[in-house]
């Protein structure tokens, strides 16, 4: 189906002192991205109201090229969209792999990495942010990484609960990477031993109730055969006694 497709480079073109924050949610294997967009001009607001489709791969995000109004097919998953007042977000969960290709990210970052290594997830950026040369109305952006899992090292400015941020802007933007490592073991060790998370713990209980039943059981059998079997032969001693 084809739809009319106005990118997101359209919005900060059109826009003054635009401010953004990106947010990732680390959950699991799942990595819910969303990138919230503030207008403030009534010109903006009139922007934020159009329809939006931005592709999620940063493949065919920059395969797109043309007049942005003409109608082209996307063939691969779309950001969610939703305008709130002069707020405009787009969303979308990822796995772990698949982030690696996202628009948003490619959008400031020439490159990003998001990959296992040994026990940690490695999160890490170039130096440079791209967006403040590509599009000037820009003036800041704020990014914000949430997990549950151990952090072992970072460089964020500063933190909020589970919260790694980052607040990047025009001055800054030349060696502003974003590094982080986390641990990727944790939840696994903890499941097995937090209150809350204790199914595998009362599984190996039960299992080891049910073979002391089954070793009672058959200790029972046991003697039980070997007493019919002493006595039948006491019985028979007797009788050849008797004859």
């Amino acid at each position: 189906m084809k739809k009319r497709i106005i990118l997101l480079i359209m919005i900060l073109l059109l826009t003054t002192g635009c401010t953004s924050e990106y947010n990732l949610t680390i959950d699991n294997n799942v990595y819910q991205e969303k990138v919230n967009i503030n207008g403030i001009t009534s010109d903006e607001l009139s922007n934020l109201n159009r329809d939006w489709q931005i592709p999620i791969d940063k493949d065919e995000y920059n395969n797109i090229s043309g007049d942005p109004s003409s109608e082209i097919k996307i063939t691969g998953d779309t950001y969610s969209y939703n305008v709130s007042g002069n707020n405009l977000t787009f969303n979308y969960d990822f796995t772990r792999s698949t982030l690696n290709n996202s628009t948003a990210i490619s959008i400031c970052y020439d490159k990003a990495t998001i990959a296992n290594y040994e026990d940690s997830i490695v999160i890490s950026t170039s130096s440079k942010v791209t967006c403040f040369n590509k599009y000037p109305y820009l003036t800041s952006i704020k990014v914000n990484i949430t997990t549950d899992k151990s952090v072992t090292s970072h460089n964020a400015d500063s933190v909020n609960g589970n919260t790694y941020i980052w607040n990047i802007n025009k001055g800054n933007s030349t060696d502003k990477s974003i590094n982080m490592i986390i641990n990727n073991q944790e939840d696994d060790s903890q499941s097995q031993i937090t209150p809350g998370n204790n199914t595998n713990i009362e599984s190996e209980n039960k299992s080891k109730d049910y073979t002391l039943y089954i070793f009672c059981v058959i200790l029972l059998i046991v003697l039980l055969l070997g007493y019919f079997i002493f006595k039948k032969i006491i019985n028979k001693n007797n009788d050849e006694m008797d004859d």
